[in-house]
């Protein structure tokens, strides 16, 4: 491997001010991967963060994705990455893969294909890749996916079945799959005084969030969350400001973090020379890159804004930072009951079935979760993530005995 540095860097508060909170991770910064220009187009363009197993890939449009893989190690923040070359990602503005099917868009559509083909088993070549949401239907093992025409803005779907919707035909799939939610979204419709676009398919809403988005550049999470990361100005000169933003469902700006004290390439390179790019998480993780001429900087922000995200909070699990905090601080104030269901989002990241009933159908409707044939006592959890398991079993214990954990 050529040049390549791996590793996870908090930067220091003697470069960020005593002042400044650390929240901006850089997962890495290699030469097994930097920008290219090919005639017209430059690359890498996008990347894709598998969760659940803690790895973060890098497709290139010719040649084989750079993988980073989380490796196990003290809780200091102080993380291993290692570049791995593999086949299996496309050259696209977004993917995830659910169950048998890949879910893709680029600039100019959009397609469910089936995962191992290049088959397409549905898709849309009037919309850019912008993804409102994704929904597992009742049966628990075939998906929906949402988004808006990029002309009208009005909602089209499309199924793992290969079906495609349109207007009204939205609206039905919507309450076939979840009544009690759409019909919170048709009243959440009225407050905006859209009620009957939303009855008539015209509008797009979804419990709080009114989806009215057609620049891919935005990205939302399944709280409807919306994300954007600022373009490079190519007119200004290295160490411009670029920022990082979330909005609320109100489209009130929730979080604001000037990105580039992170990054090395920023604060010195040549914004002509420098591609970037977002992903949004599940629950609200973001997960983008910097690629210069001679090396890429990879960079997570976990989610600390909004209602706290149970699937968010088991994802990263519990490390000894800033973030370590602010875990402690929502375990403290967190209820029994969700306790206990982040204590399981754990084990459900592994595929574990469930038997109370309760879990199982709550974690069923989850589009991230897939179930497989394993038991509780075969599953390990990764370092960071036991670290949690231990820290919500001391706060249920302690409550349980009526004193406060220490």
């Amino acid at each position: 491997m050529k040049n390549t540095i791996v590793i996870i860097l908090f930067l220091c508060s003697s470069l960020l001010g005593a002042e400044e909170e650390l929240r901006v991770e850089r997962l890495a910064r290699t030469g097994e991967i930097v920008r290219q220009l090919r005639i017209q187009y430059a690359f890498p363009h996008n990347l894709v963060a598998d969760e659940a197993a803690l790895r973060v890939v890098i497709p290139t449009r010719h040649g084989p994705a750079v993988e980073f893989q989380y490796r196990p190690g003290s809780l200091g923040g102080a993380w291993g990455v290692e570049p791995l070359k593999t086949d299996d990602y496309d050259y696209a503005l977004f993917q995830f893969d659910l169950g048998a099917w890949r879910f893709i868009g680029d600039w100019v559509n959009i397609a469910i294909m089936e995962r191992g083909t290049n088959r397409a088993l549905a898709r849309d070549d009037e919309t850019q890749g912008l993804v409102a949401f994704i929904l597992k239907n009742g049966d628990g093992l075939n998906y929906s996916m949402f988004y808006v025409h990029r002309g009208d803005l009005f909602p089209r779907a499309m199924d793992t079945g290969g079906r495609r919707y349109q207007g009204r035909e939205v609206m039905d799939l919507l309450r076939s799959i979840d009544p009690e939610k759409y019909r919170a979204s048709l009243l959440r419709a009225e407050e905006l005084g859209l009620g009957e676009r939303f009855l008539n398919g015209e509008v797009l809403v979804w419990g709080r969030t009114h989806y009215q988005d057609d620049d891919y550049w935005y990205q939302y999470d399944l709280d409807g969350l919306k994300y954007y990361l600022a373009g490079l100005n190519v007119y200004e000169p290295a160490g411009h400001p670029l920022y990082f933003r979330a909005y609320g469902h109100e489209g009130q700006l929730l979080e604001e973090i000037n990105v580039t004290p992170f990054s090395e390439l920023l604060q010195s390179a040549d914004p002509r020379k420098i591609e970037s790019s977002l992903y949004t998480g599940f629950g609200g993780n973001v997960y983008f890159f910097f690629a210069g001429p001679e090396y890429t900087e990879v960079f997570r922000i976990r989610r600390t804004w909004g209602e706290p995200n149970l699937y968010a909070l088991a994802v990263n699990g519990y490390t000894e930072d800033d973030y370590g905090r602010y875990v402690r601080r929502v375990l403290s104030q967190m209820s029994a009951p969700d306790l206990a269901l982040l204590r399981n989002h754990l084990f459900a990241l592994e595929g574990l079935p469930f038997r109370r009933p309760e879990y199982r159908e709550y974690f069923e409707r989850q589009v991230w979760y897939s179930p497989r044939d394993i038991r509780q006592e075969d599953i390990t959890l990764v370092d960071i993530r036991q670290a949690l398991l231990e820290l919500i079993q001391t706060e249920e214990h302690a409550r349980q005995a009526g004193s406060p954990p220490r």
